[in-house]
C-alpha cells in the first residue's frame, strides 16, 4: 500500500509535469527579419491569429526581432507585399527570415540551412 507521504509526492510530481508541459506549449516563438533587399522595408507587421505586432521600418542591412505566440501560421506584411509561413509556429521556435530584392523571402530556422523560399 502507498503511504500518505508517497501519494502526496506522486501527486505533486504529476502536477509538476502538467505545469511544465503547459508552460512549454505556450512558450513564444522568436521571429527575426533581416533586410537584405537593398531598400528600406516600410510598415513591417507580424500577424498571427488575433495578434498583431508592428515593427515599423527596417532599414537595408538592419534586423528586427520579436516574440510571437505559437500555434498558427505567421503572416508578414511590408510595403505592398504579404508572406505567409508554410507551417504553424512551434513553441520556442527560432525563425529567421531574409528579405531579398523584389520582396523575396527565404525562411531559415537553423544557421546555414534553408527550409523554403517564397
Amino acid at each position: 500500500m502507498i503511504s500518505r507521504r508517497g501519494f502526496v509526492f506522486i501527486a505533486v510530481a504529476i502536477l509538476g509535469v502538467v505545469a511544465v508541459s503547459f508552460w512549454a506549449t505556450n512558450y513564444p516563438a522568436r521571429v527575426t527579419i533581416i533586410n537584405a533587399s537593398g531598400a528600406p522595408l516600410h510598415n513591417v507587421v507580424l500577424e498571427e491569429n488575433d495578434e498583431r505586432i508592428e515593427l515599423g521600418t527596417i532599414e537595408n542591412g538592419a534586423t528586427r526581432s520579436s516574440e510571437i505566440r505559437p500555434g498558427a501560421l505567421l503572416v508578414i506584411r511590408f510595403d505592398e507585399k504579404r508572406w505567409t509561413s508554410s507551417e504553424k509556429l512551434e513553441p520556442a521556435q527560432s525563425l529567421v527570415l531574409f528579405v531579398y530584392p523584389n520582396g523575396r523571402i527565404e525562411q531559415r530556422s537553423k544557421i546555414g540551412s534553408i527550409n523554403g523560399s517564397s
